[in-house]
């Protein structure tokens, strides 16, 4: 397990968490967009996505695009 793995991780997840939680707010989805995957900063779940974790930011910035543009 690499100590940048655990950055990388915890800043995808974040990010992630940060753009779900702006486009809720947008619709009025308040408490879905606050508690949006905070399951994913339990130690359980987070150590394992440190464990797997590959840098995914083309693959995630494609759905990104996607989703914007359907």
């Amino acid at each position: 397990m690499k100590i940048c793995n655990i950055w990388n991780h915890f800043s995808t997840i974040t990010r992630h968490r940060n753009l779900v939680r702006k486009h809720c707010f947008q619709i009025g989805l308040y408490w879905q967009g606050l508690t949006h995957d905070l399951s994913k900063y339990s130690p359980e779940e987070f150590w394992s996505g440190v464990r797997y974790y590959q840098n995914s930011d083309i693959v995630y910035n494609f759905f990104i695009f996607s989703f914007k543009h359907y």
